[in-house]
């Protein structure tokens, strides 16, 4: 798949699962992640809203970590310090500012 063709990122596109994370804490629910990888899903977006700082990079860790062999499209959208928090541990990279 090449990721920069509109044609794939339709494709892809087609179907997209909107989860809380709640799912990646348990084997069972890490489960139900598997099963809707291998039924076809293209895209997940994680929405957490809830949970603490901590907790949301330990399930963005745990969605990447499954999705990967996938190579499926990984949203994580949730207030801007907080994603910016996730990438940051997540990517290792040095602390990010948003610029609008």
């Amino acid at each position: 798949m090449n990721a920069r063709d509109p044609r794939d990122l339709r494709q892809r596109l087609r179907l997209y699962w909107v989860m809380d994370g709640s799912d990646l804490d348990s084997d069972i629910g890490q489960g139900r992640v598997i099963d809707a990888l291998q039924s076809g899903v293209g895209c997940i977006q994680l929405r957490d809203k809830r949970s603490d700082t901590q907790t949301l990079i330990k399930r963005t860790q745990t969605l990447m970590r499954l999705a990967r062999p996938w190579r499926v499209l990984v949203i994580v959208n949730d207030g801007e310090k907080r994603y910016l928090a996730v990438v940051e541990k997540i990517l290792s990279l040095p602390s990010l500012k948003v610029v609008l």
